[in-house]
């Protein structure tokens, strides 16, 4: 099997602290990438977000917006010059938004994650999807005991679809050490 894959991106991020235990960061990204595989095909695409933290001690909280865009198959050529000139009705936009709040006690980390998306897709109707997420978790030396609840809503059309889960799930970490 052949292929490449070229990618490129930059990102420019500030970050501060203050005397009262505040950090502050934020953050801006922007990325393309081409692909070019026998297994998988031809991909162009394009992404920028913008990310906005501020903790306190610790507790957290994290702003995400971004979008993205891009174009598979059969569309990808060397013709188009990249796929930066397609027109709007080639590509696929993704426009999502999105906060986390975070809490650690001890052992315990305790989260809330929610986000919002509006996916467009020629000759399709539009998707909005709502995620919801509340996590709590336990460290013990190299093992992570976590329970998660996690709620998805997506509209598409007349369509919609709900679906609630709950994970429980132990993780074991492994040291890398060269």
């Amino acid at each position: 099997m052949s292929g490449y894959t070229l990618s490129q991106g930059v990102q420019a991020i500030g970050y501060t602290t203050t005397g009262r235990n505040w950090r502050i960061r934020a953050a801006l990204d922007a990325s393309a990438s081409r692909r070019e595989d026998r297994l998988l095909g031809s991909f162009l695409g394009r992404s920028a977000q913008a990310t906005a933290m501020a903790a306190w001690r610790t507790f957290s909280l994290e702003l995400i917006a971004g979008e993205t865009d891009g174009v598979s198959e059969p569309l990808v050529n060397p013709g188009v010059g990249g796929g930066l000139l397609l027109p709007s009705q080639y590509n696929t936009h993704t426009t999502f938004i999105g906060g986390t709040a975070g809490l650690v006690a001890g052992n315990f980390y305790f989260s809330a994650m929610a986000r919002a998306s509006l996916i467009s897709v020629p000759d399709h109707p539009t998707v909005a999807g709502r995620t919801f997420i509340v996590a709590a978790s336990y460290s013990l030396g190299k093992f992570i005991l976590s329970l998660e609840d996690r709620y998805t809503d997506e509209r598409s059309g007349q369509t919609q679809q709900a679906v609630n889960q709950v994970w429980l799930k132990l993780e074991r970490t492994f040291d890398a050490r060269f």
